[in-house]
């Protein structure tokens, strides 16, 4: 990015106040860390405690990896962070369209092709277990819009529901963060708003209604971390605020985001292993339940004592991690590619 003198200031007091500029030079690895916890939890969860048939509660590994479906609070904390981190500093609400483009492009070919994979997995273990799987072109309908968590028809895979909370979320945010930046009332006026919607009294884990403090948690963490402009004390009172409003019923939700915000907080070197499952953390979430879940049901009839399944647990692992990194090469990379290639209006 071409850096311009602009009202006598130096080249370096440009860089220094653009937010953009620190954007580009700073690396966050601690995200890429929580991508990979937040991962690999999600998918020993499925495989763990997924199938009543397979292991037990009071199993050995069972306990520990109960909590595993935390990893999608993680997942929503970072989307909060991370989407905010990525804004160019000049955004504006007539951008949004181009927002809306840029995550559609990034999230929705390999969502796509995640249901084409489960679909053909499914019909191809039908072949030899005899169950009939039945997918309508209503419920299709519903999966290309992300509609099932408006409706009473299941997503063929149980995580998608996920991507309908963050489609949701991305509508938010998109609309109201130049609103955010322009003033701190704004950004207080609807911090406060998106905590209030936590309290609708909806009993639909699939709106976005009892997820909002997980956002605020991740919104508000960005505008600690990079906006120097607004009050500390203030934003952290809004962070604690949205802490105790997830506590109040979730508990554990509330210690999982205590932990994302000690890890975003302090600063991480680069790790290869991380790296690499942070890279590739989308596409394994999405085929970890069609590729690493028949690996447990395959494993179901031959695996017999707990060391027969905690090696079905690791193998299901293993073969999911290789999938997704050649899904990620294969479907994600060109996604994108073709996200980054669409580019937001400058300012004049």
């Amino acid at each position: 990015m071409n850096t311009v003198q602009v009202n006598n200031y130096s080249e370096k007091q440009v860089l220094i106040s653009n937010p953009a500029n620190l954007k580009q030079k700073k690396a966050l690895y601690q995200v890429d860390l929580l991508r990979a916890i937040a991962a690999t939890g999600v998918c020993l969860f499925h495989f763990i405690c997924g199938n009543s048939k397979f292991l037990d509660r009071y199993n050995l590994i069972y306990k520990p990896f109960q909590f595993g479906y935390l990893g999608v609070d993680v997942f929503f904390i970072i989307s909060g962070f991370i989407i905010c981190y990525s804004f160019p500093s000049n955004y504006q609400t007539k951008n949004v369209i181009t927002f809306f483009k840029k995550r559609l492009l990034r999230v929705h070919p390999p969502y796509l092709m995640s249901i084409s994979l489960t679909i053909l997995v499914a019909y191809t273990a039908a072949l030899y277990t005899h169950n009939p799987v039945h997918v309508s072109g209503l419920n299709l309908f519903y999966h290309f819009f992300y509609l099932n968590n408006f409706t009473d028809v299941t997503y063929i895979t149980g995580v998608y529901w996920t991507l309908g909370i963050e489609f949701q979320f991305y509508i938010i945010l998109g609309l109201l963060f130049s609103r955010m930046c322009k003033s701190f009332y704004y950004l207080s006026g609807i911090i406060l708003f998106l905590l209030a919607l936590s309290w609708i009294n909806i009993d639909h884990t699939h709106l976005i209604f009892g997820h909002t403090p997980l956002f605020c948690i991740g919104i508000l963490l960005y505008f600690i971390l990079f906006n120097y402009q607004y009050p500390k004390v203030i934003l952290l009172c809004l962070l604690v605020t949205s802490l105790i409003i997830l506590g109040y019923n979730q508990t554990a939700s509330f210690y999982t985001s205590l932990f994302t915000i000690c890890i975003i907080c302090i600063p991480f070197g680069k790790n290869k292993l991380v790296q690499f499952l942070s890279g590739i953390s989308y596409s394994l979430y999405l085929v970890h339940i069609p590729v690493g879940g028949r690996v447990i049901n395959l494993c179901l009839r031959f695996a017999h004592n707990n060391y027969e399944k905690y090696l079905a647990v690791s193998i299901a692992l293993v073969v999911s991690i290789i999938t997704a990194y050649f899904f990620h090469l294969i479907i994600e990379k060109p996604a994108i590619r073709w996200s980054k290639n669409v580019k937001y209006f400058r300012a004049a």
